[in-house]
């Protein structure tokens, strides 16, 4: 990883570089603290008598953290042009803070946002554009205004909708650690499978991350902590036979000793200290698995997995004896949280199978997405 340098605290009102259009949460645009706390006094869910302002307000001139979010502008068929709070009403939110910066490691992490549940109101969304109808103030006890420090070497947040969603956090070691439990053995399963955001990482070096600069907009982008799997099969023109054709399928790990996993519990684990700055997903020993894929050009909603080895792919073709097998590259069996994989085996005139890159094709996909999907020429 190239090395990352932290800059001096840049002003509040520096331009922002360009913005894309994916799943986010934005904190608001500079505010004077004077108008924010007489906005929150104002369109908060309880009075500024409970005690907004945080113990730990700074004096002088600063930037309050508050939320809006929308999900990402969709083009893909498999995805949902709906706003976040079309699917959750409230999500909940962890964010730490850098210190100091040795070598080219940020250090000395401090915690900011411990799980604060952040929730939607909908009579207030119209009229509010710092919040669009989120707010943290007040939606749990002990609550408070939180506010940029424009001397942390780094800050970090990772969130996960809606915020009732069964979750473990914890920090362990120099990461912290979301645990959530997810069920994708029916659709239904699916459906409710919460979203966690991506780290969202900055160290306020405008060269670096020119959209992520301190007391502007923080975009998180939510996903799917599984993913979905089919696969399909293509046949050459010159055959006289088709789909009906084929029997006894079959598509798994090649080591008949593993198994693909479809329930259990996920873990996004996010760095606090060092030079990464993305989280990694695992799960442990799940609590649900299937030996194969058996339906061709069905969905299966799949623990996200990094290191499965290679697939193979056995189907009778004419006769239950004319078994044919097709072995799939280790390197694209690692299936990502929040994507979904096609693979294609193309059946030619010796009755051979086919595979090669051109044939595994991935999509970004969120819930409720459709099932109407491009039908690709190979």
């Amino acid at each position: 990883m190239s090395k990352i340098s932290p800059m001096s605290p840049m002003s509040p009102m520096s331009p922002m570089g360009h913005i894309r259009p994916i799943s986010h949460i934005r904190l608001i645009s500079p505010i004077r603290l004077k108008s924010l706390i007489s906005l929150f006094c104002l369109v908060t869910l309880v009075g500024c008598s409970q005690g907004l302002e945080s113990p730990e307000a700074p004096t002088g001139d600063a930037n309050a953290i508050a939320f809006s979010t929308n999900m990402q502008e969709q083009t893909a068929v498999v995805r949902s042009e709906a706003p976040l709070e079309s699917y959750h009403q409230s999500f909940r939110v962890w964010a730490y803070k850098n210190t100091g910066f040795s070598g080219d490691s940020y250090t000395d992490p401090q915690l900011v946002m411990d799980g604060y549940t952040v929730e939607y109101n909908t009579a207030k969304a119209a009229n509010d554009d710092y919040n669009d109808g989120w707010y943290y103030v007040g939606a749990k006890t002990n609550q408070y205004i939180k506010y940029w420090d424009f001397s942390a070497t780094a800050y970090r947040f990772i969130a996960v909708a809606p915020a009732t969603a069964a979750t473990s956090a914890a920090p362990s070691g120099d990461s912290y650690n979301v645990s959530v439990n997810v069920d994708a053995t029916t659709d239904e399963g699916t459906d409710a499978a919460p979203f966690y955001s991506e780290l969202w990482f900055s160290n306020n070096n405008i060269t670096d991350y020119p959209d992520r600069a301190y007391g502007r907009q923080v975009k998180l982008a939510f996903r799917k902590p599984l993913a979905r799997v089919r696969f399909m099969f293509a046949f050459n023109d010159d055959l006289l036979f088709g789909r009906e054709a084929l029997s006894n399928i079959k598509f798994h790990p090649s080591d008949t000793e593993k198994s693909i996993a479809t329930k259990g519990e996920v873990v996004i684990s996010c760095p606090l200290t060092g030079t990464a700055t993305r989280e990694t997903v695992t799960y442990g020993t799940p609590t649900g698995t299937i030996p194969a894929f058996t339906v061709d050009e069905q969905w299966y909603g799949v623990l996200p997995a990094a290191d499965q080895g290679t697939y193979t792919l056995e189907v009778s073709i004419l006769r239950a004896s004319n078994v044919q097998t097709a072995v799939v590259p280790a390197s694209y069996m690692k299936w990502e949280p929040g994507k979904e994989y096609t693979y294609v085996f193309r059946i030619s005139e010796s009755g051979v199978i086919l595979i090669d890159v051109v044939q595994v094709a991935v999509e970004d996909w969120t819930e409720k997405a459709s099932t109407d999907h491009a039908v690709y020429n190979w």
